[in-house]
């Protein structure tokens, strides 16, 4: 029997970035940009090289990501910072636009490419809905979102 792959994750590149390099199937990152994430990726590839290590052609680089999908980005972002702030407890304000994709299907999907340019193989897309419509918007991330990211070349750390 073939064990399932074990992704590292974690906020901090330094200490669950050297397990993601040495041990590990994947590193996925939380609550990164795209910046953040390319740098990230290439610290990971360096210490795993540093290790002796070579990562398989398979490794994932991954990105945790809410999305909110919405008629327009105003009021997309404004639900998304409502209910981001009760699930943390904070203000989001200054945090949505680092952390977030949202916004009409077009603009989501410019947001989730930065992060394939950045060398992201694997979203793990973590939707912000109405709970009174979320199936909606769940049909929406899948008919609008989900197919124009299938097209896209998976992101590459070199």
């Amino acid at each position: 029997m073939v064990p399932p792959p074990v992704p590292i994750g974690g906020f901090e590149i330094v200490s669950k970035g050297e397990g993601a390099a040495l041990l590990g199937d994947g590193w996925h990152p939380y609550m990164y940009t795209p910046e953040r994430c390319r740098d990230s990726f290439s610290q990971v590839k360096a210490m795993a090289n540093d290790a002796g290590r070579t990562l398989p052609d398979d490794y994932v680089f991954a990105i945790f990501i809410y999305v909110c999908i919405g008629d327009d980005a105003a009021s997309a972002r404004e639900f998304a910072v409502g209910e981001l702030k009760y699930r943390y407890d904070q203000e989001f304000d200054h945090l949505i636009d680092k952390y977030a994709a949202y916004g009409p299907a077009d603009r989501i999907i410019e947001m989730l490419a930065k992060f394939i340019d950045a060398g992201v193989n694997y979203f793990i897309l973590a939707p912000i809905m109405p709970p009174d419509n979320r199936r909606a918007h769940m049909e929406r991330l899948a008919s609008e979102v989900l197919p124009e990211l299938e097209k896209m070349e998976p992101g590459r750390i070199t």
